[in-house]
């Protein structure tokens, strides 16, 4: 069982460095735009073959995924090494107030959006992340 559970650690680790790495390009891509710039721009962030991951400005979408799955590793970290001594919480794997931050976030995100929507013309919020053709 404990070699799963360490496998099961290493593999959500690496999950959640793919996503904060991702979490980051999106984040660049965000500095880059201006509601100035022209609508066809392309941009790109500091590890390109991760654009495609970019889809909003807000950054959330890519934030979302990587608390979560660091969330997951740290919650099989202490069922691995801390079950025994100290128990499992009812939050397992999360922590007692996971649900109200994440309902904040969200919240966040949605009054960002808006406002968003609310103050730029239509056609200059929507990330144009890559060329087709």
């Amino acid at each position: 069982m404990k070699k799963l559970i360490m496998a099961l650690v290493i593999l959500f680790a690496f999950l959640a460095v793919f996503a904060g790495l991702a979490w980051i390009n999106n984040i660049c891509i965000a500095l880059q735009w201006s509601p100035d710039t022209e609508h066809r721009q392309v941009y790109h962030g500091l590890i390109s073959w991760l654009d495609w991951a970019s889809v909003d400005f807000s950054t959330i979408s890519t934030f979302i995924p990587f608390f979560g799955l660091v969330l997951i590793t740290v919650g099989l970290e202490r069922l691995l090494f801390f079950a025994r001594s100290h128990g499992i919480s009812e939050n397992f794997p999360f922590f007692k107030s996971y649900i109200p931050i994440t309902i904040a976030l969200g919240l966040i995100g949605t009054v960002y959006g808006l406002l968003m929507v609310g103050y730029y013309e239509p056609g200059r919020i929507a990330p144009r992340l890559w060329a087709f053709g």
